[in-house]
């Protein structure tokens, strides 16, 4: 998962562990960005019981749809990405 220069031979792993020691310190959200990783939300979800901002390349459609389930499942939430929100 190369970003910005960072190589990880196991970023499921480090991943995992970093959120993990994160999830108690009373952060007001926790934002992840789609990867190449498969899952990436499925697996780090559960980790962290705060508010879990998603966003990385969604469309508009998919950001309104995850929005109402967050809503039914209390403070979850996914941005759109900046190409999916219109200008006028």
């Amino acid at each position: 998962m190369p970003f910005n220069d960072i190589h990880d031979v196991d970023p499921k792993e480090t991943y995992t562990e970093l959120v993990k020691a994160i999830a108690s310190k009373g952060l007001a959200y926790l934002h992840v960005m789609r990867t190449t990783i498969p899952e990436t939300f499925e697996w780090l979800r559960p980790l962290y019981a705060g508010t879990f901002l998603v966003n990385g390349g969604f469309t508009k459609e998919f950001g309104k749809a995850a929005e109402l389930e967050a809503k039914k499942a209390a403070e979850e939430a996914a941005t759109p990405a900046r190409e999916a929100v219109p200008v006028e």
